[in-house]
């Protein structure tokens, strides 16, 4: 499986399976760092390697599955030479507003009922972003990150002592 910037409706099973993969690929890095398996010495390794040593790896994964998640079942539904354009518009609020619902104010996405007020939102202005602790980055990611804080957490602990 390999992941494809242009057709996103392949990145979600490659996501997926790279998220099952990784503690697996964290081993084998770290086999091949302590010299105990032979180095490839590739620049896909390096790659993999670079990618590994991220902390916060997981929980990017993670949350680039949760978008994926919310963007492919729209593009699936376009993906036909049936008549689709009389439901575009609606799909498509529906697909944008609960992308916006993740990052915008509560109380500026309740008045939004129409496309256009939604395009009307300035997502640019600060006073509409939420603060962020209550942005919505996935079940899956949340927990990516408190257990790389708490990680990060137990090695100064032992650091320390």
């Amino acid at each position: 499986m390999k992941f494809c910037q242009h057709r996103w409706l392949e990145n979600e099973p490659v996501c997926k399976r790279l998220i099952g993969l990784l503690p697996h690929l964290k081993k084998y890095v770290k086999s091949v760092t302590e010299g105990k398996c032979p180095d490839p010495k590739t620049k896909s390794f390096e790659t993999v390697k670079q990618c590994v040593a991220d902390p916060l790896l997981a929980g990017k994964l993670s949350f680039f599955l949760s978008v994926a998640q919310l963007v492919t079942p729209f593009l699936a539904a376009y993906q036909t030479d049936k008549p689709m354009l009389p439901f575009l518009c609606a799909d498509l609020y529906k697909m944008v507003k609960a992308l916006m619902n993740r990052f915008v104010k509560d109380d500026v996405m309740a008045r939004v009922s129409s496309v256009q007020q939604l395009l009307k939102i300035d997502v640019g202005l600060k006073e509409n972003h939420k603060v962020y602790s209550k942005i919505d980055i996935g079940f899956m990611a949340e927990k990516s990150l408190k257990g790389a804080a708490e990680q990060k957490k137990g090695k100064r602990l032992v650091t320390k002592s």
